[in-house]
């Protein structure tokens, strides 16, 4: 079964939010259960930067890209301690998560 991702949220414990960019997997990649992936990001530039909060939440989502029609599959880390302005989690995808669909 295939895992399609579209995009991975941080979800921040805070009213003011932080951008990240995510440098991999890539925006739309097709990932099988049970493959184990790394999940990379920095910080997008803009105020206020990701090294001012304490914790994020990090979800594996499919779908498109709005609320609509995206869907939270899992949470990877929840009450994870940001260090810096940038990060890496390594996440194996449970097998039987998602399916092969059309993104959209």
């Amino acid at each position: 079964m295939r895992c399609h991702i579209l995009t991975t949220l941080a979800a921040l414990a805070a009213t003011v939010v932080a951008d990240v960019k995510f440098t991999s997997p890539a925006a739309g990649a097709q990932l099988a259960g049970g493959t184990s992936v790394t999940i990379t990001w920095t910080d997008d530039g803009t105020s206020p930067t990701i090294d001012q909060f304490s914790t994020y939440q990090l979800n594996l989502l499919a779908g498109g890209n709005t609320a609509a029609t995206t869907l939270s599959l899992t949470t990877i880390k929840s009450g994870a301690a940001y260090s810096g302005t940038t990060g890496t989690v390594t996440f194996t995808i449970p097998v039987g998560i998602g399916k092969s669909a059309t993104n959209g």
